[in-house]
């Protein structure tokens, strides 16, 4: 992996010269090398998507104090956020035993045990964060979706409907609804929960995948040319109209 400093469009500066909130998470670093110091420049590196730099500082911070759930939490999510979520796992694990108590490593060790298939132990986990803090609305849509990929939607309309009791504006619990709806049958409903939680164009776009999954290609391509019409650089609404319209033209054949 590229260690190197971030250089912009061949100008000769670096995202650390040029953005400032990383400077300045730099330069305290530079004053005082503590783990917490070494941390807050990871996270200003994972805000900027240069993961291999805020690796290496959860790492060095990790060196710096063993027991730091928080750089085991920061390691733990980069992995997966690389796609390797197995690799992740240890780190989650010890995390989570360094700070049973922390809603946020649960989460993170749910949210790895859920990409490598082993749902009912990650199921525990956000029953973990449940419990530790009742009000976490993230978990509970967490929950609603891992119902719904293990089949069982009723329980995940019940449980996103937990999530939105407690923050309505959660848009995850909101586009996961509206899937637990589509996968019970109540098409409308979902189509109705798309469009009254997000930006127009998008929830053209949300509209349109979900009749792409339901297989209607025709009304799909009409979304998502809703879509494309609203927002002109809508890419992905052109790509998937494309992509519908051609589905549609198949069908008829």
């Amino acid at each position: 992996m590229d260690r190197s400093p971030r250089v912009l469009q061949d100008s000769g500066t670096t995202v650390e010269g040029t953005d400032k909130a990383l400077g300045e998470a730099l330069k305290t670093l530079k004053a005082a090398g503590t783990a917490p110091n070494h941390l807050a420049v990871a996270a200003e590196y994972r805000r900027l998507r240069i993961l291999d730099k805020a690796f290496d500082e959860a790492t060095l911070a990790l060196k710096l104090d063993r027991r730091s759930a928080d750089a085991l939490e920061q390691r733990a999510q980069i992995w997966r956020e690389w796609g390797l979520p197995q690799l992740g796992l240890a780190d989650a694990q010890r995390a989570v035993y360094f700070a049973p108590g922390s809603a946020a490593a649960q989460n993170t060790l749910g949210t790895l045990l859920q990409s490598v298939g082993q749902m009912e132990a990650a199921r525990g986990r956000y029953m973990q964060v449940i419990k530790i803090d009742p009000d976490a609305a993230y978990a509970w849509s967490n929950l609603c979706y891992l119902s719904l990929l293990t089949g069982n939607a009723d329980r995940a309309i019940g449980e996103c409907g937990s999530a939105l009791r407690r923050n309505p504006d959660l848009q995850s619990a909101r586009n996961n609804i509206a899937l637990s709806y589509a996968a019970t049958g109540r098409v409308e409903d979902a189509r109705d929960e798309l469009l009254a939680s997000s930006s127009p164009a998008d929830a053209a776009f949300n509209v349109g995948m979900l009749y792409l999954s339901l297989g209607s290609y025709e009304l799909a391509e009409k979304s998502f040319r809703t879509a494309a019409d609203l927002r002109p650089n809508f890419s992905a609404a052109q790509i998937r109209r494309r992509q519908a319209a051609l589905l549609a033209a198949a069908k008829l054949n």
